[in-house]
């Protein structure tokens, strides 16, 4: 969890929060891994979560057109 406790401390959202809620936050978070080109969010659908990059890059396509890049953090 250190990775993401550091990873956490670097946003905007939790960095007023103290190391121990970081931790908190970090420890609330459930890994998952996606293979190269999986669609994590679909276009039009609501979400209900937070999805904090700690490795590689997720693509942002509105209507097939890439917008943007995201990369760790």
């Amino acid at each position: 969890m250190a990775d993401v406790q550091e990873i956490l401390a670097r946003l905007a959202l939790f960095a007023d929060l103290s190391a121990a809620q970081q931790e908190g936050v970090a420890h609330r978070f459930e890994e998952e891994l996606f293979p190269p080109e999986a669609r994590v969010l679909r276009q039009g659908l609501k979400g209900s979560g937070l999805f904090v990059i700690l490795e590689g890059e997720a693509i942002l396509e509105i209507d097939g057109v890439e917008r943007t890049r995201f990369g760790p953090g």
